[in-house]
């Protein structure tokens, strides 16, 4: 899957599809181009010299384009008379087989690099749901003291409420007025 999404960053979308293709076909499948039998493979090949891929697996053939020494390219299939099949982007053509070698992968390499990758994201994850754990406290302590400070606000307007009342009580108990129960 990783190598997969190597060549479709390199050699685009259509690469992918034929990688599928190939997968479900199984690496054995045969495929008629252009009347020639050719075989799925789908192999990173690397240009041994500058060489132009044709449009059919001629060299009077119209070329295409043109691979610089040591540029990566992408074989989708090998024809019966020393042709490889190749893809760049959306570009099918073919390129004579020794022009190109077998880019060699260093699968351990990528895998490592892919732990380390996987660790790494893992390492974000983890942070992220930290930052979110920290953000829903900071709200409910926020919501908590909000509360608390309007029960203070309450408790002192109710304080000032109850203190009005007996000062207006114990004034009038001083003039002699007769008061009724005010807590009836």
């Amino acid at each position: 899957m990783i190598i997969a999404g190597m060549l479709y960053s390199i050699f685009g979308m259509k690469t992918s599809v034929l990688c599928a293709q190939a997968a479900q076909e199984g690496p054995e499948a045969d495929v008629i181009q252009d009347g020639s039998q050719s075989i799925f493979h789908n192999q990173l090949m690397v240009a041994e010299q500058d060489v132009d891929m044709k449009a059919e697996p001629d060299a009077k053939s119209q070329t295409l384009m043109t691979y610089k020494k040591g540029d990566l390219v992408f074989s989708t299939g090998e024809t019966a008379d020393g042709w490889y099949l190749v893809m760049y982007q959306d570009k099918t053509g073919y390129v004579k087989k020794e022009a190109l070698s077998i880019q060699e992968l260093d699968v351990e390499g990528l895998d490592a690099e892919m732990a380390l990758y996987e660790q790494e994201v893992k390492l974000v994850v983890e942070t992220v749901e930290i930052y979110h754990a920290e953000s829903r406290r900071s709200k409910i302590w926020g919501g908590v003291i909000i509360i608390l400070v309007a029960a203070i606000f309450a408790v002192g307007i109710f304080s000032a409420v109850k203190a009005k009342k007996e000062e207006e009580s114990g004034k009038m108990r001083e003039q002699g007025v007769e008061i009724e129960d005010w807590n009836a």
